[in-house]
């Protein structure tokens, strides 16, 4: 049987496949498999558009998709959104789309893609939040779309807003207003301003945050996983020797690096967040969190300075390789490993390995931030300057399943039971 990946590959004379890379553009956006060939094919369809190309560019608000074309005559952006939602999905909708007079190309005559301009936001004429309420709410946008300013005539999707974005906005605006809100209300309100209204009109009516407040958990007592943990924790029991689950990577440093306050910091962050000290032990055939009093974690160090160039980077490959591949026990732990490689006096690389069952992408970027924080203190002799956690993420587990218990479990059974039906 042949199976066409869309891979193109190299089969050595010892049998070997070694991948070169996509015969296509294939490209993976929020989870979702990309065919940006398709987009432009659709682009193409619409009346007036000579050519069409569409690729992901890194924004502050992540990674999102953007069309350019060429067209005699400029055409509505949200006229052509509307007609290529109708034939594609929400998330392969470029999030915006930019006209060019002509596509710049190699001196060869073909697109050269990295001349194509960088995406320029909509930013409409800015009238300032004024209302505590909608100064609130913007101070919510401005953090989610890492953008330093928002009116109130700015649009969320036109800024970069996607629905896993969305979510956040949601999700932080029900905590900070206390309503109970909708995620289809950014949807039909995505202007700052009308957004906040669509809040204070809720707020009138009493609809309050029907999402009880996380509380703290007694850690003396057995505690529950989360259903996501719990989920993570069968796999493994299924393979205990997978390393499916790793999650990590490396990253470079140049500079001078103060190696033993670089550890500090590491070791403050794993004190800081509990869950990177938990173990999941069974008990009477039950998994539980078990929080460890100390991180448990030692940095190793190799040095591989001595090396020639070529060898260095080998090297800290097969190193990064091995860690990828080494499986964890999630009943002993620890389930961070650390490891700091020095390839010169002022380049270092750090290879994180930890297991999916303490961490995710959004984590991540909070590990790396915090990481940061944490170095350029100790660097100054400064404390800590991240505040107390007032919540774990040992008390959210606790708080999902006395949720979905509720009645929430039920309702969303319920739910899907007759969407499916």
């Amino acid at each position: 049987r042949l199976y066409r990946t869309g891979d193109r590959v190299r089969w050595s004379t010892d049998g070997v496949l070694e991948y070169l890379g996509r015969l296509d553009q294939q490209v993976k956006l929020r989870g979702f498999r990309v065919e940006p060939e398709e987009i432009e094919a659709r682009l193409l369809a619409l009346d007036g558009i000579a050519q069409a190309v569409v690729l992901v560019r890194e924004t502050a608000a992540g990674a999102q998709l953007i069309g350019y074309y060429t067209a005699s005559e400029p055409l509505d952006e949200q006229d052509v959104k509307t007609a290529l939602a109708a034939e594609l999905p929400e998330y392969m909708v470029p999030a915006q789309l930019m006209r060019l007079d002509a596509m710049p190309l190699s001196p060869s005559g073909k697109l050269d893609r990295r001349a194509l301009p960088e995406p320029v936001w909509q930013v409409r004429e800015h009238v300032e939040p004024e209302t505590a309420l909608e100064q609130q709410i913007a101070a919510i946008w401005r953090e989610v779309l890492a953008l330093p300013r928002i009116g109130l005539r700015d649009d969320f999707f036109a800024l970069g807003g996607h629905s896993l974005l969305a979510t956040q906005i949601i999700s932080r605006t029900r905590q900070a207003c206390d309503v109970e809100l909708p995620l289809r209300t950014l949807f039909d309100a995505s202007e700052l301003g009308a957004f906040a209204e669509q809040v204070r009109l809720i707020q009138a009516a009493g609809q309050r945050n029907q999402q009880l407040a996380i509380g703290k958990v007694d850690r003396s007592q057995p505690v529950p996983l989360s259903y996501s943990q719990q989920r993570m924790w069968f796999l493994w029991q299924m393979e205990p020797d997978s390393p499916a689950y790793n999650v990590g990577g490396m990253a470079r440093f140049r500079g001078v690096l103060d190696v033993g306050r670089f550890e500090a910091a590491l070791q403050a962050l794993i004190m800081r967040h509990e869950t990177l000290r938990t173990t999941f032990p069974s008990i009477n055939g039950v998994a539980q969190q078990k929080v460890a009093a100390q991180t448990g974690v030692r940095m190793d160090w190799q040095d591989f300075s001595a090396f020639s160039e070529a060898e260095r980077q080998r090297r800290v490959q097969q190193l990064a390789d091995h860690e990828a591949h080494t499986p964890f026990n999630l009943e002993t732990g620890p389930l961070l490993r650390a490891c700091l490689v020095k390839a010169g006096e002022q380049e270092h690389y750090l290879v994180l390995t930890l297991h999916h069952i303490v961490t995710e992408g959004w984590a991540m970027d909070i590990f790396a931030r915090e990481l940061s924080a944490l170095y350029e203190a100790f660097i100054d002799d400064r404390e800590s300057p991240l505040a107390p956690l007032p919540v774990q993420y040992l008390d959210y587990s606790v708080w999902q399943r006395q949720w979905l218990e509720s009645g929430e479990r039920q309702r969303q059974l319920d739910y899907w039971t007759a969407q499916l039906g």
